[in-house]
């Protein structure tokens, strides 16, 4: 018999222990499948691979290290390793005098019990210690009744026998706080990379936030950044929930100021990313409002947020100030650089019609980006598509102005430069590819090329999100404004932009921004006022 102990590590900052003398390969692989087992059934903890998550020592049953003497192999560590990794997320202790054998398979293979070898000499020496054997019922066949064996089918029998029969209980789980914080910084690093996609991180976080005994601070922040993923993906009647849930709390007096900060800033950017820019501002008015320390994290991203607002707003001048503090707040005091700040400045700068100071600002922040994420880089591909979506999306927005004659040529060259890499998040890099197809459709001359760009772009539209959706959909607007550039066709460029409008966000609060401009467009009467209208809409249009 061998004794297995289980500890929660993570390798990536704490060197790796070697593996006991005498364990075969194939004994740790079983080892593994008992945390991965414990895992899909614990459901609460959140472990992206259990080899770098957590650590087995495999010792004699006195508790001495393996000497060399003693080899294990195969995999009927396996069922062992279930019962002590479910003891350490659980917090419960295993009932005494008893022994567990049984091979697993992965937990997508099922939960029954694969036969083990030499049982019978294990039932020997478990019978003359005085204990009970839970072993795989597959390994009836070869034992006779007796009162130190329990067979067991599947793994949830085995859990059953060594916890009671409340072992899937969540009430009786009891979460180390190490765990807790081990966890929640494991999230909030996939949150800032996007890692595992919005919808998978939502999920986790809302799983997080309701673990047992969960202390109000943790759970307040994880609520809000699964309302944020959800807000990411336009995903309202989720986001609005999770956002409220966390709203709920903010009168806890367990609560710290700097998760208040966190609950309204998480409010006010699904508020703006919903174009109900005034709720934001009274929602980041109140959190400025309760004071803090204005050099902290939560406070400078309130600032910043509502920055961001204003210059949605049409007021970007108003919001620089604040949305530089933010820039040079994470320059300064981060060993990893967000070049999303840095992004904020170059949108505010365009939309202040300041191109030369934004294109400087792109390029610092694109320094920035290359420094301080080398070592990281999906965090560097993500920040550099930001910083160029922002950055010619403003370009787009400045040509426009400029009609037929503006230098399409120019825009399209750094276009080429930069290449949309397929392995970006959905958000940036469709906001790429609409800009791309908005330039290419003023290069091409023909309008059957220009249709065959604007039917692309609109290729796999249905299985979008709504804001992905319109997105694609605004291609068909630009198109519609080519031709009237063009002095085409008035009725094909009516045709194309209906097409792009059907996209409009379908919820209420978009619906509304956009009214005073559809309104505006159905009563042109003429090409030049149609194309006024249409201007006056992409200008409006913030994403």
């Amino acid at each position: 018999m061998v004794l297995v102990e289980v500890a929660l590590v993570d390798v990536d900052r704490d060197p790796m222990p070697p593996t006991p003398a005498g364990l075969r390969s194939d004994a740790v692989d079983g080892l593994y499948d008992g945390a991965a087992m414990a895992l899909s059934l614990y459901e609460l903890f959140d472990v992206r691979d259990p080899r770098r998550s957590f650590h087995f020592q495999v010792g004699q049953i006195d508790g001495a290290p393996l000497d060399g003497s003693l080899t294990v192999e195969g995999r009927s560590l396996g069922l062992a390793a279930l019962i002590a990794t479910w003891s350490l997320l659980s917090g419960r202790a295993v009932r005494t005098g008893q022994v567990f054998t049984g091979v697993l398979g992965r937990p997508s293979q099922g939960m029954a019990l694969r036969k083990v070898q030499e049982v019978a000499s294990k039932v020997q020496e478990v019978e003359a210690a005085g204990a009970l054997l839970v072993g795989p019922r597959a390994n009836a066949e070869e034992l006779s009744p007796s009162r130190s064996v329990l067979l067991v089918e599947e793994a949830p029998q085995a859990l059953r026998a060594a916890f009671g029969d409340d072992w899937n209980d969540p009430a009786q789980r009891r979460v180390r706080s190490q765990d807790i914080k081990a966890v929640a910084q494991r999230l909030e690093q996939d949150y800032l990379m996007g890692f595992g996609g919005w919808a998978q991180l939502a999920d986790r976080f809302e799983r997080f936030a309701n673990w047992p005994e969960q202390i109000p601070s943790v759970r307040s922040r994880a609520l809000a950044r699964a309302g944020a993923c959800w807000t990411h993906i336009n995903e309202i009647e989720q986001a609005h929930r999770c956002l409220q849930a966390a709203a709920a709390l903010v009168e806890n007096p367990r609560l710290r100021h700097d998760d208040v900060l966190v609950i309204h800033n998480h409010l006010a950017v699904f508020y703006r990313d919903t174009y109900q820019f005034e709720e934001g501002l009274q929602e980041l008015a109140t959190a400025l409002k309760s004071g803090g320390d204005r050099n902290s994290d939560e406070f400078v991203n309130v600032e910043s947020t509502r920055g961001q607002i204003l210059s949605c707003q049409g007021r970007p001048e108003e919001g620089l100030s604040q949305l530089r503090r933010a820039r040079d707040h994470y320059d300064e005091n981060q060993d990893v650089g967000c070049g999303r700040n840095h992004t904020y400045v170059v949108d505010a700068l365009m939309r202040a019609g300041r191109l030369k100071e934004a294109r400087e600002e792109h390029a610092l922040g694109t320094r920035h980006n290359a420094e301080k994420n080398a070592h990281v880089s999906g965090a560097q591909s993500l920040n550099r598509a930001f910083l160029d979506y922002a950055l010619w999306n403003g370009e787009l927005r400045a040509l426009r102005g400029e009609g037929g004659s503006a230098p399409w040529e120019r825009l399209e060259q750094q276009l080429q430069a930069s290449p949309v890499s397929e392995s970006l998040l959905d958000w940036p890099r469709i906001g790429l590819e609409r800009v791309r197809g908005a330039v290419r459709l003023r290069r091409l001359p023909g309008r059957v090329e220009r249709d065959e760009v604007r039917r692309a772009a609109l290729g796999g539209i249905r299985q979008g999100h709504p804001l992905f959706a319109w997105h694609r959909g605004l291609v068909s607007v630009e198109a519609a404004l080519s031709e009237l550039e063009r002095q085409g066709d008035p009725v094909l460029a009516r045709q194309w932009l209906e097409e792009g409008l059907r996209w409009v966000p379908p919820f209420d609060s978009a619906r509304r921004f956009f009214a005073p401009y559809l309104e505006r467009i159905q009563q042109a009467t003429d090409p030049h006022a149609l194309l006024l209208a249409i201007k006056a809409l992409l200008d409006a249009e913030q994403y």
